[in-house]
This record gives structure tokens, sequence and C-alpha cells, in this order.
């Protein structure tokens, strides 16, 4: 069973909330998925159009950790 949620963690890893989405927890992925791929998306923004490094850092710590949470949700529940 170890092994399924080394694979799901590895999806969420590759497609944020891909893994959560192969486990059942559709919704929950389609919202990983849009926040984590809108967020760095909306992140690249700040860096083009803004030049704010602080901006940019606040956003790049919180995306990276949402990202590292949803790795970790598909791998233990």
């Amino acid at each position: 069973m170890a092994q399924r949620y080394g694979f799901l963690a590895f999806m969420s890893f590759i497609l944020p909330g891909l893994g959560q989405m192969i486990k059942g927890e559709v919704g929950k992925g389609i919202g990983i998925m849009f926040f984590i791929v809108g967020g760095w998306l909306l992140f690249f923004e700040f860096i083009i159009l803004m030049h704010s490094i602080i901006v940019s850092i606040i956003v790049f710590l919180a995306l990276t950790t949402l990202w590292i949470w949803n790795i970790y949700d598909a791998y233990t529940s």
C-alpha cells in the first residue's frame, strides 16, 4: 500500500492535485491544481511586469509551501 501512496505523491509532484484526483478527491485536486498552477502563472507575471522582489519572494514561498503540502497530502491521506 505504501507504493500506492508514493505513486500518488509523485503524481502530485509532477502536476499539483493529480494525486488527489487519482485517489478520488476530484474537487480537492482541481482546487489545488487551479491555485498552484494559476499561482505560478501569476508569479511570473509579478516578476515580468511589477519587478517587485518582495512580492515575488512572498508569492514564491507561499506557492512552494502549498506545493509541498499538496505532495504530503497525497502521500498521507
